[in-house]
């Protein structure tokens, strides 16, 4: 798993695989605690992507997250956005 996430790390900021790479990212800090960077990871999900599926992909996994964390009202507040 260290190996994936130094991999996804790698990804450019340019490139065209950078959402993909910013969502594995994101489902691997299950893995790798503090779940915290999950909701920077989102709003830098935001900021790069207009796609639809992928905000909403990201707002699940910080959903996901935060209950997780037992951060109920935040998780039902980032969930609601959709």
């Amino acid at each position: 798993m260290s190996k994936a996430v130094s991999a996804l790390r790698c990804c450019s900021q340019i490139s065209y695989y950078y959402e993909d790479a910013l969502l594995g990212l994101c489902w691997s800090a299950f893995a790798f605690p503090p779940m915290e960077r999950l909701h920077i990871r989102r709003q830098e999900l935001q900021k790069i992507s207009e796609k639809p599926a992928i905000q909403s992909d990201g707002a699940l996994i910080e959903g996901y997250g935060n209950l997780m964390l037992k951060n109920y009202k935040q998780a039902t507040s980032v969930l609601m956005q959709l």
